[in-house]
C-alpha cells in the first residue's frame, strides 16, 4: 500500500554555510526518496530555526496537521535525525507521540527499523550524537562570543541606529552607524535629558520624525543601551564576572554626561523640578501655579457642566466669590505668553558670535590636550614593553607582570576615553547644540504644546519659581528664573557697547554658557522685568 508522507527540513545559517544542508538540498533529497519508493509526498515543511527546541512555527504546523489527519498520514521523513531535533529527551517524547497516533518518524540517511526490538538503541545513539554536537556548538559560540566581546566586538543583533556591514566569510562583519537614524537617537537622548518630557512623550515625538520605536519598553531599553556610548557588554563565562568594555564601534552618544543624566532620570534619582502636588489633569496643568488675585490663596480647578451637558474646565479660588475663569482661555493665553519669550534677534546673534569667538580658543586648548594625552599613552606603552622585556629576562615573575599590565592598561583606557571625548567635542557638535538651543528658544510654545501634562508642569516650574496671577486676561508674577535678569540686561549692554564701539568678544564672554552645559539650561528662560505684566 502506498504511504502518505510529510517531509520536514530544517537549517540554520551556520549549518547551511558549513555543511551544505541547504533547504533546497534537503527538499530535493526527500523528493527523490519518495519518488523512488512510490510514496505519496503530501507536503514538505521547512524551518530556519535552531533544533534546540520544538518552538518552530512550521514544525508546529506540521505536527498539528499530522495529528489531526493521523488516519491519512503514515510517515514523517527527515534527511538526518539532527534535522528533526538536537535534544534527546524531547525528541524521543515527540517520536512516541507520533507512534501512538499511528505515524512513523524516520530518516533517509539514518533509517531506523522499528520492527527490531533494539531499535531504541540506534535511535537514541543518533539523537544523542545530535544532542552532543549541539552542546559543542553552544560551547564554541559562547567561547567565541566571550573572546570577541572581551576585545570590544559586538556580536548580537544590531540595535536601532546601527547595521552590520558584511564582508567576506573570512572577515568579521563591521558594526556601522546608520547616519539617518543616529541623529534621531541623539535627539531622543537630548529631549529626555532635559527632564521636561516623559519617555513615552519623547517616543511619540521621535516616532513622528521617523524613529519608529513600537513600544514604550523598547524605547526604555534604547535609552538604557550602553552600546550607544561605545561600550560592549561581556557576559560571564567560566566563572568570570560580567563587565563592560570599550567597543571598537563608533558611539552615537559621545557625551557620556548626557547618557548618565538620562540614566539618573530613568532611575528617578534626578528631577529638574518637583511634580505638582495635586492630581495631574491635562486641562488644568496650571492650577498648582496660580494664586487668587483677591486673597492670595492657591487656585484649584474643576469641571463645570453646561445646560447642554458639556463639561468645561475652570480655575477657581476655594473662597466663594473670588477669582474664577475659564481654563481654556487661561491656557491659551499662557501659550501666547510662552511664544512671547523669544529673545531679540540681536541677543541671539550675540550668543552665536560669542560661541564662534570661544570656539577657536577652545579648539586650540583641546588640540593641546590631545597631544599631551598621546604622549602619556606612548609613555605607558613603553613601560608595558619594558615589563615584557623584564618578564622574558626573568627579572620579574608572571604575577608582577600581570599587575603592571593591568595598571598601565587601565590608565591607557582612561586616557583614551578622555582623548575620545575631546575629539568628539568638535565644532560640528557645538554648532548643533547652538542650533538646538536657539530652536528651543524660538519655538517654546510649540514644544510646550507637544509635551505631556507632566512635561508642561516641569516647563512652567523651570520658568516661574514663584506663583502666577491671571487677572483681566493678563499674567503677573513677582519673580522669574534668575537667568531672566541676565538676558534682560543684554540689550542695554549691547547699546552701551555699541556706543563705546567695543568688539563683540570684548568683556562679553561671561554671557556664554560653560562648555558642556545642556542647551535647555539656557533655552528655557525669558527676558522680562521683575514685575511682569502682560
Amino acid at each position: 500500500m502506498t504511504k502518505n508522507v510529510l517531509g520536514y527540513i530544517r537549517v540554520s545559517t551556520d549549518e547551511q554555510a558549513d555543511k551544505g544542508y541547504s533547504l533546497d538540498y534537503q527538499r530535493e533529497y526527500i523528493e527523490r526518496y519518495c519518488e523512488a519508493r512510490k510514496y505519496n509526498l503530501i507536503h514538505i515543511y521547512d524551518d530556519d530555526y535552531t533544533g534546540k527546541t520544538f518552538r518552530r512555527p512550521n514544525y508546529k504546523e506540521m505536527e498539528n496537521f499530522a495529528l489531526k489527519k493521523s488516519n491519512r498520514v503514515d510517515l514523517i521523513v527527515v534527511v538526518r535525525w539532527d534535522r528533526f531535533a538536537r535534544d534527546l529527551g524531547p525528541a524521543l517524547t515527540k517520536i512516541d507521540k507520533f507512534k501512538n497516533a499511528g505515524i512513523e518518524v524516520n530518516s533517509v540517511e539514518q533509517y531506523i527499523d522499528y520492527k527490531q526490538p533494539d531499535y531504541i538503541v540506534m535511535l537514541s545513539m543518533y539523537l544523542a550524537t545530535s544532542h552532543a554536537e549541539r552542546l559543542k556548538i553552544s560551547k564554541r559560540v559562547k567561547e567565541s562570543t566571550f573572546k570577541a566581546r572581551s576585545i570590544g566586538h559586538y556580536t548580537s543583533h544590531p540595535p536601532k541606529g546601527y547595521y552590520w556591514k558584511k564582508h567576506t566569510r573570512e572577515e568579521p562583519a563591521e558594526l556601522l552607524v546608520n547616519k539617518e537614524v543616529a541623529p534621531l537617537i541623539h535627539e531622543a537622548f537630548k529631549l529626555y535629558g532635559t527632564g521636561l518630557y516623559s519617555a513615552e512623550a519623547v517616543r511619540k515625538m521621535m516616532n513622528e520624525k521617523g524613529l519608529n520605536v513600537k513600544s514604550k519598553q523598547n524605547f526604555l531599553n534604547l535609552l538604557r543601551n550602553r552600546l550607544y556610548i561605545g561600550e560592549v557588554h561581556v557576559p560571564t563565562y567560566n566563572g568570570s564576572e560580567d563587565r563592560w568594555v570599550r567597543g571598537v564601534h563608533e558611539p552615537i552618544i559621545r557625551d557620556k554626561e548626557l547618557f548618565y543624566k538620562v540614566q539618573e532620570l530613568l532611575d528617578g534619582k534626578k528631577r529638574n523640578h518637583p511634580k505638582a502636588k495635586l492630581k495631574i489633569v491635562p486641562d488644568l496643568y496650571l492650577r498648582n501655579f496660580l494664586i487668587c488675585p483677591v486673597c492670595g490663596g492657591n487656585m484649584t480647578g474643576s469641571y463645570s457642566r453646561s445646560r447642554t451637558g458639556e463639561r468645561y474646565p475652570y480655575y477657581h479660588c476655594n473662597h466663594n466669590g473670588h477669582a474664577r475663569y475659564s481654563a481654556i482661555k487661561a491656557n491659551q493665553r499662557f501659550i501666547q505668553l510662552l511664544d512671547s519669550f523669544v529673545p531679540d534677534k540681536a541677543v541671539l546673534d550675540l550668543f552665536k558670535a560669542i560661541m564662534a569667538d570661544l570656539r577657536h580658543v577652545l579648539k586650540v586648548d583641546i588640540d593641546r590636550q590631545i597631544i599631551e594625552i598621546g604622549k602619556e599613552i606612548e609613555g605607558l606603552n613603553k613601560k608595558i614593553d619594558e615589563a615584557d622585556d623584564c618578564l622574558l629576562s626573568k627579572q620579574i615573575d608572571v604575577e608582577t607582570h600581570n599587575r603592571i599590565l593591568t595598571r598601565h592598561k587601565k590608565c591607557i583606557e582612561e586616557l583614551e576615553d578622555k582623548r575620545s571625548a575631546l575629539k568628539g567635542n568638535d565644532v560640528k557638535e557645538a554648532q548643533e547644540k547652538i542650533k538646538y538651543s536657539v530652536n528651543i528658544l524660538e519655538n517654546l510654545g510649540y514644544y510646550f504644546q507637544k509635551a505631556d501634562t507632566e512635561g508642561k508642569i516641569k516647563i512652567i516650574g523651570s520658568i516661574f519659581p514663584e506663583k502666577l496671577q491671571f487677572l483681566e486676561n493678563e499674567y503677573r508674577t513677582t519673580r522669574v528664573n534668575d537667568v531672566v535678569a541676565k538676558i534682560n540686561v543684554i540689550p542695554s549692554e549691547l547699546q552701551q557697547l555699541e556706543n563705546k564701539k567695543a568688539t563683540v568678544s570684548d568683556g562679553l564672554s561671561y554671557l556664554a554658557p560653560q562648555v558642556g552645559l545642556e542647551p535647555t539650561t539656557y533655552g528655557l528662560t525669558v527676558r522680562r522685568s521683575n514685575q511682569l505684566s502682560y
